[in-house]
């Protein structure tokens, strides 16, 4: 399965005041991105939207995510003030699509930021990919029951997929494990013998310490 790399922008502002919500996804169609007003970003998050006490009063924090090969010329300050760039360009669509919002007189401060990159992180399913992840699914119930699949590269690479993946996998293998995992039943494997053996022991020594008492 093939990767894409990210570079995400964290930047901290003074002198701009962000729409509400938790920002927004540029959708992944090339007519629309090669539209000038178009943010050349994958997405942005308005982080003191989303988290309470992520930016000091005044001031507001954003991430912008960039395609990692669109920006990897770029370092330092010019990958910031690109960030800042595209949220202007964000912010002018705002203001065009919703009456009575006035244009800021002055250009958002930056007084801090910090850059990732990140190579192979979000899985790119090619053409034919759910069919072959079924395919082995099928053969692992067949050929390795015991083997339970998870991660990105199955059921979608959103967090609530995750989640949905995750939780679904766990509940697979606690029904599969219930038989052994019932509190004071004795695990599989174990014989009658050994249980009286321990028990036996158990007699033993709550007399020795009766006796030592």
């Amino acid at each position: 399965v093939r990767h894409a790399a990210v570079t995400a922008v964290h930047v901290g502002l003074e002198g701009v005041k962000l729409p509400p919500g938790f920002g927004f996804l540029v959708p992944p169609d090339e007519d629309a991105r090669g539209d000038v007003r178009t943010p050349r970003v994958l997405g942005m998050l308005f982080v003191s939207n989303i988290f309470p006490g992520r930016a000091p009063s005044g001031t507001a924090s954003i991430t912008a995510m960039f395609r990692g090969g669109e920006v990897a010329d770029l370092v330092g300050d010019a990958l910031v003030d690109r960030a800042v760039a595209e949220l202007d360009k964000a912010l002018a669509g705002y203001r065009a699509t919703h009456a009575g919002i006035a244009a800021p007189t002055t250009s958002p401060r930056v007084v801090s930021s910090f850059v990732q990159r990140w190579t192979d992180v979000i899985p790119r399913y090619a053409p034919g990919h759910t069919d072959r992840m079924d395919k082995l699914a099928a053969s692992c119930r067949r050929m390795l029951p015991g083997l339970h699949r998870g991660g990105s590269y199955v059921g979608g690479v959103s967090v609530d997929d995750r989640i949905k993946v995750g939780r679904e996998t766990a509940r697979i293998v606690r029904e599969r494990l219930s038989h052994i995992t019932d509190v004071g039943e004795p695990l599989r494997g174990g014989s009658d013998s050994d249980s009286g053996a321990a028990q036996d022991s158990e007699g033993r020594a709550a007399a020795t310490a009766e006796e030592a008492s």
